[in-house]
């Protein structure tokens, strides 16, 4: 992801926004999934809990911009992982060998990210309400790494 990119509407920072909840939603689906096979059934909770609030989010985004023009982004933009297909030797090595902590790394990194994104349309837009949309999207985002920061506590911690 391109942290540094310049949004110079509402309507971009939606698209991005959007990119990134769809992106987060699938991939938390996808490491719950993992950890179920890795018989860490706290850590998948935590996984399913982030995906369903993802979805939740995308899906608020996608009826405050029905019937807005999006910009289309490019594919992958925002992808956690390789960019291959889900059946591909890359993919399933990660799912193989993927512990619930390296999980948890790979998604507070994600979130960080995310973070650090909004905060930089944050500082650089001009426009009111591209600034307010900004704040509002990164203070979720923030959200969303103290709970990764938690999870990832609890299992690290002796």
């Amino acid at each position: 992801m391109t942290a540094r990119r310049s949004i110079g509407s509402v309507a971009e920072l939606y698209a991005h926004a959007l990119a990134m909840e769809y992106e987060a939603a699938e991939r938390y689906r996808e490491f719950a999934g993992w950890m179920t096979d890795f018989g860490n059934e706290s850590v998948a909770r935590l996984f399913n809990e982030l995906a369903a609030h993802e979805a939740s989010h995308a899906r608020r985004l996608a009826q405050q911009t029905e019937g807005m023009k999006l910009p289309r982004l490019s594919s992958g933009e925002y992808a956690w992982l390789s960019l291959g297909a889900p059946e591909t030797v890359a993919r399933g090595l990660v799912s193989r060998q993927l512990s619930p902590v390296d999980a948890l790394r790979i998604a507070l990194a994600a979130e960080e990210r995310a973070k650090q994104f909004f905060d930089h349309v944050f500082n650089t837009a001009v426009d009111p309400a591209l600034i307010e949309l900004a704040a509002e999207m990164g203070k979720e985002e923030q959200e969303h790494v103290a709970w990764v920061k938690q999870a990832l506590e609890r299992l690290t911690s002796p």
